[in-house]
Parts: structure tokens; C-alpha cells; sequence
């Protein structure tokens, strides 16, 4: 019995030593290209990012074909996917817009804080290896509780190299670009 119960120690630990290691990935902020966008007015704060449950989950998916999805078991986020967007996209807008203009997630929003809600429909790895982000987003004025408008993005980049590390770096750029359109929006005197 002591003879079996050693054997099997000694597989799972060989087992165990064999399997490839686990990778993680973040999203980074990207700076902007110019200078930043003269955006008076209230201050925002990104509040809800909501996405696919396909998407919201620590391994990293890919679309192999049509209708067919990959989910990596040796390559994971760092952190939900729809949290590190909130805080990647906040840190892009504050690049973007004056001081003080952005409140990040976790800070008490002050007097008069807009709330941006971003609904993601994709982002990753299409088919064809095409960085896809997709989806809508709304500036809820303070003091209300509608949207003005919904405003539509579709944001796309071919990846150089078809790799998870790539993913992740084209994904930070398609949010960089992301934040770019909505300070850009929020520039433009009655933005929503």
C-alpha cells in the first residue's frame, strides 16, 4: 500500500512539473497621439464597462472560425477582462482630457460627475486574426438617469504577429483609440 501511495505522489508531481506554465496578460494605457483635448465641463468617470459573458473571464478568447471560439487555458488576464478595460480606459482618458476632468473608478465621484457606461459587443481575435473592438457607449449627465445618446464604435487592428502577448498589445491600442473618439466627443461643445 505504501509502495502505491508512493507512485502515485511520484506521478502527480511529474505530472505536475510537466504541464507548461501559465501566462498572464494585462491591458497598458496608451498615451495619445497629440496633444490633449480641450474638453471643459463636468468631470467623468467611466462607471460600467459590461461585456459578453463569452468575454468576462480570466482566459484569453480567440475566434478560430465562424462560430468557433478558443478559450486558452495557458494564457489568462491578469484581472477580469471588464474591469481592467474600466481602469485602462479611464487611464486613457486622463491622458486625453485636463486635469481633474476624469474620476477614476474606484475614487468617490465628486459634485456633478457624467457617468460613461461602455457596452462591448467584441474585442479580441476575430477569424481572420483582426483585433476587433465593438460596441456602444453613453455619457449619463449628472443628476439624471437616462443617456442622451448612445454613441457607436467599431475599432479594428491586424495584429503583427499571432500571438497572446500581441492580443493584449493590440487590444491596449484599440482602447487607446477608444478613449481618443470619446475625448474627442467630449471636446465638442453639448457632448454626450
Amino acid at each position: 500500500m505504501k509502495e502505491v501511495a508512493l507512485s502515485l505522489a511520484a506521478l502527480l508531481v511529474c505530472a505536475c512539473a510537466s504541464s507548461p506554465p501559465v501566462n498572464f496578460f494585462v491591458l497598458d494605457p496608451i498615451a495619445p497621439a497629440g496633444v490633449a483635448a480641450n474638453a471643459a465641463g463636468d468631470p467623468l468617470q467611466v462607471t460600467r464597462v459590461h461585456m459578453p459573458a463569452t468575454l468576462d473571464r480570466r482566459e484569453i478568447v480567440r475566434e478560430d472560425a465562424p462560430n468557433k471560439l478558443t478559450i486558452s487555458g495557458q494564457n489568462r488576464w491578469g484581472a477580469p477582462l471588464p474591469d481592467m478595460t474600466q481602469r485602462v480606459l479611464s487611464q486613457n482618458l486622463t491622458l486625453r482630457l485636463p486635469a481633474g476632468r476624469v474620476v477614476l473608478p474606484d475614487q468617490p465621484a465628486l459634485d456633478r460627475t457624467s457617468s460613461i457606461s461602455v457596452d462591448i459587443l467584441q474585442f479580441g481575435a476575430d477569424a481572420s486574426g483582426t483585433m476587433v473592438l465593438d460596441g456602444s457607449w453613453s455619457v449619463v449627465p449628472s443628476g439624471t438617469e437616462a443617456a442622451r445618446a448612445s454613441h457607436r464604435f467599431q475599432l479594428s487592428q491586424r495584429a503583427v504577429r499571432d500571438d497572446y502577448a500581441e492580443q493584449a498589445r493590440v487590444m491596449s491600442v484599440l482602447l487607446g483609440q477608444l478613449a481618443d473618439v470619446i475625448a474627442h466627443q467630449m471636446s465638442v461643445p453639448h457632448a454626450d
